[in-house]
């Protein structure tokens, strides 16, 4: 049997969920609710939640495919472990903190079947107000890293996202890359490029993807059309110190893998400079008791990692 022969589904919905049970449970509701007119299965891993996750989906949803793991493997691995069964023609990366709306899945997938070019397509993300989120941008670059280090990205990306006109009409576009949080690829893609670099244990995995799909000769897209609700930061207040390190750590092996020599050393230079800034900042900031001591922490210990006193993997 030949590969087009066993994909039995328009799309796979793929779930990574570690300890999120009542918005687990929210996601899949909203899949069977919003995703009409197309086939799909949808696939949850779990990664060793200790808040019933498990059950809770078992029992009101049996038919779904659970993928329970023992450790958190971390999201690229994960999402690998279900790419490697799934039956679809197109994978979908969903994350937990979502609800999808107005059919947004069935809207991407058109999209894919209209435009041979398209290898990625995301929609268009809402926060829980309706407000927009930022889900797409440019391929990681230096003028970007300056306005992340010093806090002026936040201005930086309302003044795009207000002044892109395309957003407004409707109108899908070409953009480098596609937030992860919902990320619709065609399954060919990744037979072409592979799967999940799982170096990434969290964040930046979805930028790698769309560089590989890029440079592969496939194009990425927004679709304004599809909506989705993205509720964010659900599991990564719980740990501040554990997502901020891999933040940090994660796109420093992006710039590694990716960039030259030369624009590594400025990076590291920049954020070095940005992660002192924060550091005078924190005795300042509006976070309170454990939060304030996590984040404080993990500036402290990127900012070593960066200017090499100490050595780290992205685990």
């Amino acid at each position: 049997m030949d590969e087009t022969e066993k994909m039995t589904f328009d799309v796979s919905i793929i779930i990574i969920n570690y300890n999120t049970k009542k918005l687990l449970i929210d996601c899949i509701r909203s899949v069977y609710r919003f995703v009409k007119n197309i086939s799909f299965e949808i696939i949850v891993v779990d990664n060793s939640s200790s808040d019933g996750s498990v059950p809770a989906v078992k029992q009101e949803f049996p038919n779904l495919v659970i993928v329970e793991n023992s450790e958190n493997v971390g999201f690229a691995p994960a999402n690998n472990q279900a790419i490697n069964i799934a039956a679809g023609k197109n994978i979908l990366l969903l994350n937990s903190d979502t609800i999808l709306l107005n059919n947004a899945v069935k809207k991407m997938t058109d999209y894919l079947n209209s435009n041979p070019e398209a290898g990625i397509v995301g929609p268009k993300v809402l926060n829980k107000d309706r407000t927009i989120q930022s889900s797409y941008s440019r391929f990681p670059n230096l003028k970007y890293e300056v306005l992340r280090a010093f806090r002026m990205e936040a201005w930086y990306v309302r003044h795009r996202i207000q002044s892109d006109k395309r957003i407004e009409q409707g109108i899908p576009f070409q953009v480098d890359w596609v937030t992860g949080c919902c990320f619709l690829i065609r399954t060919s893609v990744v037979d072409q490029i592979g799967l999940l670099d799982e170096s990434y244990f969290l964040f930046n995995e979805e930028v790698d993807w769309s560089l590989r799909a890029t440079k592969a000769g496939w194009k990425i897209y927004y679709i304004p059309e599809a909506l989705i609700i993205h509720l964010g930061g659900q599991s990564t207040s719980k740990n501040p110190y554990f997502y901020l390190i891999h933040r940090y750590k994660t796109r420093l092996y992006f710039y590694k893998k990716h960039k030259s020599p030369l624009v590594l050393f400025l990076f590291r230079l920049i954020v070095s400079f940005g992660l002192i800034f924060r550091l005078l900042l924190i005795p300042f900031s509006s976070f309170h008791g454990p939060t304030k001591k996590q984040r404080k922490k993990a500036y402290w210990d990127s900012l070593l990692f960066h200017i090499g006193c100490i050595t780290g993997e992205n685990k």
